[in-house]
Order: C-alpha cells, then sequence, then structure tokens
C-alpha cells in the first residue's frame, strides 16, 4: 500500500489513506480521520489527492454498507455506486467508482 497522511498545525497525524495501484485503476483500500478532526475536511482532502494522483484512471472504494458519513463523502466526490456484496453473512459492504 502507499500511504498518505494529513497533520494538524502541531504536527500530529489527523488522517491518513492508503491505495494500491495498477495500471488501469487506484484501489483506495483505507480512509482514517483521527476522532478530533472529524467534519473539517481531512477526509475530503485526502481522497480528492488520490484521485488527482490516478492521473486518469478510475479509482474504486468500498465501505460499509451502514457508513453513512463515508458514503455521503464518497458521493459527493462523485463517486457512483457499482454494486453491494456480503463477504460474510451479516456484513454488507458497497462498491464505488469514480467517473
Amino acid at each position: 500500500l502507499t500511504w498518505l497522511g494529513a497533520f494538524d498545525d502541531d504536527g500530529a497525524l489527523a488522517g491518513a489513506v492508503a491505495w494500491e495501484e495498477t495500471a488501469e485503476e487506484i484501489d483506495l483500500n483505507r480512509l482514517m480521520v483521527a476522532p478530533a478532526a472529524h467534519r473539517r475536511g481531512i477526509g475530503r482532502a485526502l481522497v480528492k489527492e488520490v484521485m488527482a494522483r490516478a492521473g486518469g484512471r478510475r479509482v474504486v472504494v468500498s465501505t460499509g454498507r451502514a457508513n453513512a458519513p463515508a458514503r455521503m463523502l464518497y458521493e459527493r466526490l462523485g463517486f457512483t455506486l457499482i454494486g453491494e456484496s456480503e463477504p460474510v453473512p451479516g456484513l454488507w459492504v458497497v462498491h464505488y467508482a469514480s467517473g
């Protein structure tokens, strides 16, 4: 995985994103924001940076079906719902793709 961090004014890690990439697409694997830094645009900035680094490649991401804040973030950034799956009984995951 390739990691990118976001730091607050005191130098503390406020959020991080990790992804894998191929010639065709970027798979956004992890997005984490420290609870004290929620609702400050850090997650949005990190995802936008990955999208900028994609260089025209498709960006894909999966998240929990019930994770409304994450789903709203991806949808507001233009991601489209492409499906859902149940990898283990009772755990529903939704899949998004950019562009």
